[in-house]
């Protein structure tokens, strides 16, 4: 379980938006301005979660991620 741990986050919202800028920060680095602002972190999270990528456990207002496939 240590070796999945994403990290605490508020929401499953900013997880995503930290996955996908630590991941694909040089195709985010090449788009126009304001397609950048336009990205669903929120959508890209809940399906993350949906498809088994990674489950989420909530402890007060921390939301403590996990990656499943490990």
């Amino acid at each position: 379980m240590e070796e999945g741990y994403c990290g605490h986050f508020r929401t499953i919202e900013e997880y995503a938006e930290q996955f996908v800028e630590d991941c694909y920060s040089e195709v985010l680095a090449k788009l126009p301005e304001f397609l950048r602002y336009h990205i669903d972190y929120e959508g890209i999270g809940r399906d993350m979660e949906l498809g088994g990528d990674i489950f989420t456990i909530r402890c007060g207002s921390a939301l403590h991620v996990f990656q499943a496939n490990i």
